[in-house]
């Protein structure tokens, strides 16, 4: 054989050596058998050992892919494997214990126990209101109309001091006010004539002559002498 020849098949042993282990890992169609009778052809001892190892290889690979699949399966939703379980905040020495949703909402209230209110003092806003009429019947505007605010401090329903505050309005050209006070004094003392007249020559000042002729029509209903004559103006008035 000529040294050409002999130097052609060792590029080509070598070559082959090179080259075909990585076909040998690369050929998905070829089991382990395969790559192992191939190798045999060939008759490469290294050959044999490489696949011998990719075969090991192969195996390690799988059980290991097996074992990460079922622990993944395993794995509780929205944890990791090493997440530590939360444990609820320790409370400070001395602090009273968390309370918890059934204690903080509160029960029933127990039947025939009314919300406390403010107390009224019915005696001590009558003898108020009196003193602010004298007051105000000497002269005493001022005075008389505090005395009539300490009285409906004392009882807010006093109708005596509710008309009189009414009539200060009036008197000041507050006619707005004159009927909120009127209306209240009706409400507290309904039957009270009066009050009734009154209320209408508020509203007759702001032009309400509707509600006037209604307040005037209640005032006679209950026995007031000087409904009529304010019945009669408002008519003028409207020409009816």
């Amino acid at each position: 054989m000529s040294k050409r020849s002999v130097f052609s098949d060792h590029v080509v042993t070598r070559s082959l050596m090179f080259v075909l282990p990585w076909a040998l890992m690369a050929a998905p169609a070829c089991d382990g058998g395969e790559r192992k009778s191939i190798a045999e052809q060939i008759g490469d001892q290294a050959l044999l050992e490489l696949v011998d190892e990719e075969d090991s290889t192969s195996l390690v690979i799988a059980a290991s892919a097996e074992k990460l699949v079922q622990s993944t399966q395993a794995r509780p939703k929205g944890r990791r494997p090493n997440d530590p379980t939360p444990e609820a905040p320790a409370s400070e020495p001395g602090s009273p214990p968390p309370t918890t949703a059934a204690e903080a909402e509160p029960g029933p209230q127990a039947p025939g126990k009314p919300a406390a209110s403010s107390k009224r003092d019915s005696k001590q806003s009558t003898a108020l209101a009196q003193d602010a009429r004298a007051a105000l019947a000497s002269g005493d505007r001022k005075r008389a109309e505090t005395l009539f605010h300490q009285a409906l401090a004392s009882d807010n329903r006093n109708a005596v001091a509710l008309i009189g505050l009414s009539d200060l309005e009036f008197d000041k050209g507050a006619h707005q006010r004159a009927a909120d006070y009127a209306e209240k004094a009706i409400a507290a003392a309904p039957k009270t004539a009066l009050y009734h007249l009154k209320l209408g020559d508020a509203y007759f000042k702001l032009l309400r002559y509707a509600d006037a002729r209604r307040a005037y029509e209640k005032a006679r209903e209950l026995g007031s002498r000087d409904a009529d004559e304010r019945l009669t103006r408002l008519k003028a008035k409207l020409g009816k």
